[in-house]
């Protein structure tokens, strides 16, 4: 189970580096939405 969310990091860690403003959008955007 560790392993295989290891890979899954390893794969999606180039795409946080290339889409980093996503990312960090990612949690402001789930505040408005919730209340």
């Amino acid at each position: 189970m560790r392993h295989h969310l290891r890979e899954i990091l390893m794969s999606l860690g180039p795409i946080a580096q290339r889409n980093p403003a996503r990312f960090e959008a990612d949690e402001p955007e789930r505040v408005p939405l919730s209340t």
